[in-house]
């Protein structure tokens, strides 16, 4: 892997350093025990997070949503990678929750 990529965002001049998700990130944890919230997100690749019932127009999630994650403004979510792709190593989809 090279250490500078070839496009670099102004003021990055260090070499890359490969990081674990887990090193920059907490996973959340907390979830819609109580039903606080009914406002259910689905991933999309063009959208990122967004409201079921804007995307699909109608709500796809199950009725009780109390094992559900909640997030919260500027998390970042993740669709589960299929096994194909955890057996790469990969992480799937990332978007933020605007």
């Amino acid at each position: 892997m090279a250490k500078k990529p070839n496009i670099r965002f102004a003021g990055f001049e260090d070499d890359w350093e490969q990081r674990k998700l887990g090193e920059v990130c907490v996973r959340v944890t907390r979830k819609n025990k109580n039903n606080e919230s009914d406002l259910p997100l689905t991933i999309a690749s063009q959208y990122g997070l967004i409201d079921q019932r804007d995307f699909f127009n109608k709500v796809i999630a199950a009725k009780d949503m109390s094992n559900y994650y909640l997030l919260k403004k500027l998390a970042l979510g993740q669709n589960g990678p299929k096994k194909n792709i955890r057996e790469k190593n990969q992480q799937g989809n990332l978007k933020r929750y605007k």
